[in-house]
C-alpha cells in the first residue's frame, strides 16, 4: 500500500509543478499578483530539479520490481 502511496506521488508531483507554474502565469488569475520573468525562470528550475528526481524514483521503483 505504500508503495502505491509513493507511485501516486511520483506521477502527481510534476503535474501539479507545471500547472501551478502555468497557473501563477496568468494575467486573469493573479492580476497585480502576476510572477515576474526571473521568478518564473527560478520555478522552472527548480522544476527541472524535482522532475529529475521523480524520474530517478520511477526508474528505482521499476527496477525493485522487476528485482
Amino acid at each position: 500500500l505504500l508503495t502505491l502511496a509513493q507511485i501516486g506521488g511520483v506521477i502527481n508531483t510534476p503535474i501539479l509543478g507545471i500547472l501551478t507554474i502555468f497557473l501563477l502565469n496568468k494575467k486573469e488569475e493573479m492580476g497585480e499578483q502576476k510572477t515576474h520573468i526571473a521568478f518564473t525562470i527560478a520555478l522552472v528550475a527548480s522544476y527541472l530539479v524535482v522532475l529529475y528526481m521523480v524520474v530517478n524514483n520511477i526508474i528505482t521503483i521499476v527496477r525493485g520490481f522487476l528485482a
